[in-house]
């Protein structure tokens, strides 16, 4: 079952996603999409109600912008946020499921008055997978990355990213 929504800011700056986050900024009319999809071990009775971290540390790209600790501080700290409000706690010792991310970047393009204006594009992908490792959920957000956006406002995207991300997830049983 997959499912795909467009979101864009209702403030300055509610929209970032794609790495968004700690890259950019935010506009008015710059949209973030979340797509997601629920995998085939999907259990009919829920997927329980504590969760570990897939990678408890995150992993190194040699990018500095997405190795930023920050960043990776304020994804976790918004996640386990949204996850305690859908009735998820934490448990890195024997979670009924675990969540992880990755975060990327690329080269991209968008409309400009004349033809299209190069760009830089980032996401996150979450997905929360059984102990086993079979897929429960999957999620990426994407958007264009805003440089030029004070840290407050970075910051403030990133959240907003990672809560539309996980408000296509499930509450707790």
């Amino acid at each position: 079952m997959r499912r795909s929504m467009t979101f864009v800011g209702k403030l300055p700056c509610a929209a970032l996603l794609l790495l968004l986050v700690s890259l950019g900024g935010c506009q008015l009319i710059d949209p973030i999409e979340v797509d997601h999809t629920f995998g085939d071990a999907v259990p009919l009775d829920g997927f329980g109600s504590s969760y570990g971290w897939l990678n408890p540390t995150p992993h190194e790209t040699g990018d500095p912008m997405i190795d930023n600790p920050d960043l990776h501080k304020t994804l976790r700290s918004c996640a386990r946020a949204k996850l305690k409000k859908k009735g998820y706690t934490l448990n890195q010792g024997t979670p009924d499921f675990l969540i992880g991310y990755e975060i990327g970047r690329r080269p991209g393009f968008e409309k400009a008055e004349v033809g299209v204006k190069p760009i830089e594009e980032g996401a996150i992908a979450m997905r929360a997978v059984t102990p086993s490792n079979s897929l429960l959920w999957h999620a990426v957000a994407r958007a264009k990355i805003l440089h030029d956006n004070p840290p407050k406002k970075k910051k403030d995207r990133l959240e907003r990213s990672v809560n539309l991300l996980l408000g296509t997830f499930p509450d707790a049983d």
